[in-house]
């Protein structure tokens, strides 16, 4: 006997083999995804938009075909998940155990179906490497663990969470773009992404090209900077070795 609680977010399921930490759930235990197995050899390739940070649309691109039929409600972000829930579940996307502790510091372990989350979380952070600096993703990164651990508390009118908030807010003003994703046979790859934001396009337009060369500097001028940059860790080591 298995429990189960269904959600546009994911389903989680909990039965006797969740109660330890060793054991793996049968496939009769999963109820919407298929098994890697049983999902089609066919890859299917997804063209995902957001807009400030929020899904808006999907296109299919190719792969076998996916009925999603009477799967929206007209608003755009429930609309997109609830057809990469279903997409996503035909190519053997989504399962996974995940463990945790309650405030009081009790483990717990459930199963969870999530492939739509799964989708959209991998298009998203690749489309956010591509217009956020690397100040605002580890930052955001750290503050995000921290709003999902008190929300998971139910602080959630701690004012704190009010000033997190607003930075995660503002962090994807930039966040728009299309982000294209491979699905086949369990793994969620993103094959690519475009942004009217991008940092890469940026930094080529004004002569810098990773890997390739830049005429953003000079020689001279890497080595200073090289030399400049390693001033503490070079002091550092000089005490040491005193």
């Amino acid at each position: 006997m298995y429990s189960f609680n269904f959600g546009i977010l994911g389903t989680t399921i909990g039965g006797e083999e969740t109660y330890g930490s060793w054991e793996y759930l049968p496939e009769e235990a999963w109820p919407t995804t298929r098994s890697i197995a049983d999902a089609p050899e066919q890859p299917a390739e997804l063209q995902i938009a957001f807009e400030r940070g929020l899904p808006v649309a999907y296109e299919q691109l190719s792969g076998p075909a996916v009925d999603v039929a009477g799967l929206g409600i007209g608003v755009p972000g429930y609309d997109v998940l609830a057809a990469l829930n279903r997409i996503g579940a035909e190519h053997g996307v989504g399962r996974g155990i995940h463990t945790g502790q309650t405030i009081m510091g009790i483990v717990g372990r459930l199963g969870f179906e999530a492939p739509g989350m799964l989708i959209l979380i991998a298009a998203h952070r690749e489309l956010e490497r591509l217009t956020l600096t690397n100040a605002q993703q580890t930052t955001k990164a750290t503050l995000g663990a921290t709003f999902g651990d008190m929300l998971h508390e139910g602080r959630y009118y701690d004012p704190v969470l009010t000033d997190i908030r607003a930075l995660l807010d503002s962090s994807q003003q930039r966040v728009t773009g299309e982000v294209r994703i491979r699905l086949h046979k369990g793994n969620v790859i993103a094959l690519g992404c475009r942004s009217p934001h991008s940092l890469l396009e940026a930094g080529r337009r004004l002569g810098s090209t990773y890997g390739h060369g830049s005429t953003l500097w000079t020689g001279p001028e890497a080595r200073a900077f090289a030399h400049i940059y390693a001033t503490a860790g070079v002091l550092a080591r000089s005490t040491a070795e005193d």
